[in-house]
Protein backbone atom coordinates (compact mmCIF):
# COMPACT_ATOMS: atom_id res chain seq x y z
CA UNK A 1 0.00 0.00 0.00
CA UNK A 2 1.32 3.30 -1.27
CA UNK A 3 2.02 5.45 2.08
CA UNK A 4 4.66 7.59 4.27
CA UNK A 5 6.96 6.25 7.65
CA UNK A 6 6.58 8.76 10.17
CA UNK A 7 8.37 9.59 13.00
CA UNK A 8 5.78 9.96 16.29
CA UNK A 9 7.91 10.19 19.54
CA UNK A 10 9.99 7.18 19.72
CA UNK A 11 8.03 4.66 17.18
CA UNK A 12 8.00 5.20 13.30
CA UNK A 13 4.75 4.29 11.81
CA UNK A 14 2.59 3.67 8.67
CA UNK A 15 0.59 6.13 7.74
CA UNK A 16 -1.45 5.54 4.37
CA UNK A 17 -1.64 8.43 1.68
CA UNK A 18 -5.12 7.28 1.74
CA UNK A 19 -7.85 6.69 4.45
CA UNK A 20 -8.13 3.18 6.12
CA UNK A 21 -10.22 1.00 3.97
CA UNK A 22 -10.22 2.87 0.88
CA UNK A 23 -11.87 5.89 1.64
CA UNK A 24 -10.23 9.40 0.07
CA UNK A 25 -10.78 12.58 1.30
CA UNK A 26 -11.53 15.74 0.02
CA UNK A 27 -13.27 15.98 -3.46
CA UNK A 28 -12.59 12.49 -4.15
CA UNK A 29 -14.19 11.10 -0.73
CA UNK A 30 -17.35 12.93 -1.84
CA UNK A 31 -17.87 11.61 -5.31
CA UNK A 32 -16.96 8.20 -3.81
CA UNK A 33 -19.37 8.54 -1.42
CA UNK A 34 -21.93 9.33 -4.17
CA UNK A 35 -21.43 6.40 -6.44
CA UNK A 36 -18.89 8.53 -8.57
CA UNK A 37 -20.86 11.73 -8.77
CA UNK A 38 -19.88 15.48 -8.31
CA UNK A 39 -20.89 15.69 -4.48
CA UNK A 40 -21.01 19.85 -5.13
CA UNK A 41 -24.03 19.15 -7.07
CA UNK A 42 -25.58 16.34 -5.62
CA UNK A 43 -26.28 17.72 -1.97
CA UNK A 44 -29.33 16.90 -1.76
CA UNK A 45 -28.84 13.24 -2.57
CA UNK A 46 -26.82 12.81 0.70
CA UNK A 47 -28.76 11.55 3.79
CA UNK A 48 -29.58 14.40 5.79
CA UNK A 49 -28.07 12.87 8.90
CA UNK A 50 -25.11 13.06 6.98
CA UNK A 51 -24.23 16.59 5.54
CA UNK A 52 -22.99 18.22 8.05
CA UNK A 53 -20.14 15.58 7.57
CA UNK A 54 -19.77 16.43 4.15
CA UNK A 55 -20.56 20.16 4.60
CA UNK A 56 -17.29 19.74 6.89
CA UNK A 57 -15.22 18.21 4.08
CA UNK A 58 -16.12 20.47 1.54
CA UNK A 59 -15.02 23.29 3.95
CA UNK A 60 -11.79 22.12 5.56
CA UNK A 61 -10.45 18.88 3.64
CA UNK A 62 -11.65 20.55 -0.19
CA UNK A 63 -9.60 23.70 -1.33
CA UNK A 64 -7.51 23.04 -4.73
CA UNK A 65 -7.95 19.95 -7.58
CA UNK A 66 -4.73 18.69 -5.49
CA UNK A 67 -6.03 18.02 -2.15
CA UNK A 68 -5.58 14.26 -2.27
CA UNK A 69 -1.58 14.45 -1.75
CA UNK A 70 -0.49 13.91 2.20
CA UNK A 71 0.87 17.24 2.33
CA UNK A 72 -2.84 18.78 1.78
CA UNK A 73 -4.73 16.69 3.93
CA UNK A 74 -2.49 17.12 6.45
CA UNK A 75 -3.28 21.14 6.11
CA UNK A 76 -7.19 20.51 6.09
CA UNK A 77 -6.55 18.58 8.84
CA UNK A 78 -5.09 20.72 11.35
CA UNK A 79 -7.88 23.24 10.01
CA UNK A 80 -10.29 20.75 11.67
CA UNK A 81 -8.40 20.03 14.82
CA UNK A 82 -7.49 24.25 15.43
CA UNK A 83 -11.51 24.71 15.18
CA UNK A 84 -12.13 22.52 17.97
CA UNK A 85 -13.87 20.17 16.08
CA UNK A 86 -12.49 16.86 17.18
CA UNK A 87 -15.11 16.47 19.72
CA UNK A 88 -17.94 16.67 17.69
CA UNK A 89 -16.35 14.04 15.56
CA UNK A 90 -16.49 11.43 18.63
CA UNK A 91 -19.77 12.30 19.25
CA UNK A 92 -20.70 11.90 15.93
CA UNK A 93 -19.61 8.33 15.77
CA UNK A 94 -22.39 6.46 17.26
CA UNK A 95 -25.23 7.85 15.67
CA UNK A 96 -24.51 8.14 11.84
CA UNK A 97 -25.27 5.45 9.59
CA UNK A 98 -22.74 3.04 8.29
CA UNK A 99 -21.04 4.59 5.05
CA UNK A 100 -21.24 8.23 6.79
CA UNK A 101 -19.97 6.58 9.94
CA UNK A 102 -16.81 5.30 8.20
CA UNK A 103 -15.90 8.55 6.76
CA UNK A 104 -16.24 10.12 10.27
CA UNK A 105 -13.97 7.56 12.05
CA UNK A 106 -11.56 7.87 8.91
CA UNK A 107 -11.18 11.36 9.02
CA UNK A 108 -11.26 11.28 13.19
CA UNK A 109 -8.32 8.89 12.62
CA UNK A 110 -6.12 11.75 11.38
CA UNK A 111 -7.28 14.35 13.25
CA UNK A 112 -6.04 12.30 16.10
CA UNK A 113 -2.73 12.01 14.70
CA UNK A 114 -2.29 15.82 15.19
CA UNK A 115 -4.16 15.85 18.60
CA UNK A 116 -4.54 13.15 20.08
CA UNK A 117 -5.97 14.71 23.59
CA UNK A 118 -9.13 16.77 22.36
CA UNK A 119 -10.44 12.66 21.85
CA UNK A 120 -9.62 11.67 25.17
CA UNK A 121 -10.96 14.45 26.52
CA UNK A 122 -14.26 13.71 24.60
CA UNK A 123 -14.62 9.92 25.88
CA UNK A 124 -12.83 8.87 22.65
CA UNK A 125 -11.61 5.45 23.69
CA UNK A 126 -14.89 4.19 25.05
CA UNK A 127 -16.58 5.40 21.82
CA UNK A 128 -13.87 3.78 19.29
CA UNK A 129 -13.75 0.56 21.51
CA UNK A 130 -17.00 -0.02 20.39
CA UNK A 131 -16.83 0.65 16.87
CA UNK A 132 -14.03 -2.52 17.16
CA UNK A 133 -16.26 -5.05 17.45
CA UNK A 134 -18.76 -3.47 14.11
CA UNK A 135 -19.46 -6.21 11.69
CA UNK A 136 -18.46 -4.05 8.67
CA UNK A 137 -14.66 -4.44 8.15
CA UNK A 138 -14.14 -1.40 7.20
CA UNK A 139 -15.54 0.51 10.12
CA UNK A 140 -13.54 -1.77 12.47
CA UNK A 141 -10.51 -1.16 10.47
CA UNK A 142 -11.27 3.14 10.70
CA UNK A 143 -11.54 2.49 14.47
CA UNK A 144 -8.87 0.47 15.08
CA UNK A 145 -6.90 3.17 13.19
CA UNK A 146 -8.28 5.95 15.26
CA UNK A 147 -7.31 4.18 18.64
CA UNK A 148 -3.84 3.23 17.10
CA UNK A 149 -3.09 6.80 16.98
CA UNK A 150 -5.12 7.70 20.78
CA UNK A 151 -3.15 5.22 21.99
CA UNK A 152 0.31 7.35 21.27
CA UNK A 153 0.82 10.00 24.13
CA UNK A 154 1.27 8.56 27.51
CA UNK A 155 -2.87 9.85 28.29
CA UNK A 156 -4.01 7.49 25.60
CA UNK A 157 -2.30 4.78 26.56
CA UNK A 158 -3.31 4.58 30.13
CA UNK A 159 -6.98 5.19 28.89
CA UNK A 160 -6.96 1.91 26.96
CA UNK A 161 -6.26 -0.13 29.63
CA UNK A 162 -8.52 1.51 31.56
CA UNK A 163 -11.44 0.76 28.98
CA UNK A 164 -10.08 -3.07 28.82
CA UNK A 165 -9.50 -2.13 25.00
CA UNK A 166 -6.60 -5.14 24.55
CA UNK A 167 -8.46 -8.00 25.03
CA UNK A 168 -10.34 -6.62 21.90
CA UNK A 169 -7.33 -5.59 20.38
CA UNK A 170 -5.94 -9.13 20.78
CA UNK A 171 -9.33 -10.51 19.50
CA UNK A 172 -8.71 -8.79 16.39
CA UNK A 173 -5.02 -9.74 15.59
CA UNK A 174 -6.81 -12.92 13.91
CA UNK A 175 -9.45 -10.45 12.15
CA UNK A 176 -9.57 -11.54 8.11
CA UNK A 177 -8.48 -8.27 6.64
CA UNK A 178 -4.64 -7.18 7.18
CA UNK A 179 -5.49 -3.33 7.79
CA UNK A 180 -7.75 -4.21 10.80
CA UNK A 181 -4.91 -6.72 12.15
CA UNK A 182 -2.21 -4.55 11.56
CA UNK A 183 -3.93 -1.56 13.54
CA UNK A 184 -4.67 -3.86 16.19
CA UNK A 185 -0.84 -4.66 16.60
CA UNK A 186 -0.27 -1.15 16.60
CA UNK A 187 -2.34 -0.63 19.59
CA UNK A 188 -0.64 -3.39 21.43
CA UNK A 189 2.63 -2.26 20.41
CA UNK A 190 2.12 1.51 21.70
CA UNK A 191 0.27 0.36 24.52
CA UNK A 192 2.27 -2.27 26.08
CA UNK A 193 5.14 0.34 26.73
CA UNK A 194 3.68 0.76 30.08
CA UNK A 195 3.78 -1.92 32.32
CA UNK A 196 0.47 -2.36 32.73
CA UNK A 197 -0.48 -2.38 29.35
CA UNK A 198 2.00 -4.96 29.05
CA UNK A 199 0.42 -7.82 31.69
CA UNK A 200 -3.02 -6.66 30.43
CA UNK A 201 -2.33 -8.07 26.82
CA UNK A 202 -0.16 -11.29 28.26
CA UNK A 203 -3.29 -12.00 30.11
CA UNK A 204 -5.17 -11.53 27.50
CA UNK A 205 -2.87 -14.38 25.64
CA UNK A 206 -1.54 -11.97 23.11
CA UNK A 207 1.86 -13.88 21.91
CA UNK A 208 0.75 -16.32 20.16
CA UNK A 209 -1.31 -14.32 17.67
CA UNK A 210 1.43 -11.84 17.28
CA UNK A 211 3.87 -14.72 16.65
CA UNK A 212 0.87 -15.90 13.75
CA UNK A 213 1.07 -12.24 12.10
CA UNK A 214 5.26 -12.52 12.00
CA UNK A 215 4.94 -14.36 9.13
CA UNK A 216 2.61 -12.36 7.55
CA UNK A 217 3.64 -10.87 3.77
CA UNK A 218 1.92 -7.64 4.42
CA UNK A 219 4.43 -5.18 5.71
CA UNK A 220 2.49 -3.35 8.01
CA UNK A 221 1.26 -6.18 9.94
CA UNK A 222 4.58 -7.93 10.53
CA UNK A 223 6.47 -5.01 11.03
CA UNK A 224 3.68 -3.94 14.08
CA UNK A 225 3.99 -7.62 15.38
CA UNK A 226 7.37 -7.72 15.91
CA UNK A 227 7.28 -4.63 17.23
CA UNK A 228 4.68 -5.54 19.67
CA UNK A 229 6.88 -8.52 21.06
CA UNK A 230 9.49 -5.79 21.39
CA UNK A 231 7.66 -4.00 23.76
CA UNK A 232 6.12 -7.37 25.47
CA UNK A 233 9.73 -9.30 25.59
CA UNK A 234 10.77 -6.38 28.49
CA UNK A 235 8.21 -8.26 30.71
CA UNK A 236 10.65 -11.45 31.86
CA UNK A 237 7.60 -13.77 31.50
CA UNK A 238 6.83 -13.44 28.09
CA UNK A 239 10.80 -13.34 27.67
CA UNK A 240 10.89 -16.51 28.99
CA UNK A 241 8.40 -17.66 26.52
CA UNK A 242 9.50 -16.05 23.11
CA UNK A 243 12.79 -17.50 23.89
CA UNK A 244 11.93 -20.74 22.47
CA UNK A 245 10.50 -19.04 18.99
CA UNK A 246 13.88 -16.98 18.46
CA UNK A 247 14.13 -19.26 15.08
CA UNK A 248 10.98 -17.71 13.99
CA UNK A 249 12.75 -14.41 14.06
CA UNK A 250 15.89 -15.05 12.70
CA UNK A 251 14.00 -16.48 9.72
CA UNK A 252 12.62 -12.61 9.24
CA UNK A 253 16.00 -11.53 9.24
CA UNK A 254 16.68 -12.42 5.50
CA UNK A 255 13.13 -11.01 4.37
CA UNK A 256 13.59 -8.81 1.74
CA UNK A 257 12.23 -5.53 3.56
CA UNK A 258 14.91 -4.07 5.23
CA UNK A 259 12.27 -2.27 7.94
CA UNK A 260 10.93 -6.11 8.68
CA UNK A 261 15.02 -7.08 9.33
CA UNK A 262 15.36 -3.95 11.59
CA UNK A 263 12.55 -4.71 13.51
CA UNK A 264 13.19 -8.30 13.63
CA UNK A 265 17.09 -7.49 15.09
CA UNK A 266 15.70 -5.90 17.88
CA UNK A 267 13.31 -8.39 18.81
CA UNK A 268 15.76 -10.56 18.94
CA UNK A 269 18.13 -8.24 20.88
CA UNK A 270 15.45 -7.70 23.69
CA UNK A 271 14.58 -11.11 24.01
CA UNK A 272 18.24 -12.39 23.99
CA UNK A 273 18.84 -10.19 27.01
CA UNK A 274 19.97 -11.16 30.23
CA UNK A 275 20.31 -9.72 33.23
Amino acid sequence: MAGTRVLSGCRRWWIPLRAPGGVFFGQRALKTAAGGRNCRNEERRVPARGRWFFGLCETYLIRDPERGTYEAIRHGVVCMVSLGLVPRLVMKVAGEPEDVRELVLSTLSCCVRVDALSALISNGVRVLREQLAHPSTDIRRAAASAMLAISVPLEGKVKVCEEEVLPVAVRLLSDADPGVSANAAGIIMNTAVITRGKFQALEAGVLSPLLRLVESEDLAVCVNALRALTCLAEAPRARTQLLQHLPQLQARLHHPEPIIQRASATAIQVISWTP
